[in-house]
């Protein structure tokens, strides 16, 4: 598993066009019983701040104020 997900590190990087159509194929929708919205994709130069940030916008409601109550 590590190699392939180091070829496919390899490929979206030096292939930019690619990006977008491997990254479908990887994400798209198998079994599931939950789905909310299509993926998308961020680039960042800081990938554990942004994961951070991230879950605290979706999962601590960091977004929540008193004039945007959940």
């Amino acid at each position: 598993m590590k190699n392939e997900l180091t070829r496919i590190e390899q490929l979206a990087t030096s292939q930019t066009a690619w990006t977008d159509g491997l990254f479908q194929k990887l994400t798209r929708p198998r079994e599931t019983l939950f789905q909310f919205s299509d993926p998308g994709v961020v680039l960042t130069d800081d990938p554990a701040k942004t994961l951070t940030d991230l879950y605290k916008h979706y999962f601590e409601h960091l977004f929540v104020t008193p004039q945007y109550p959940v």
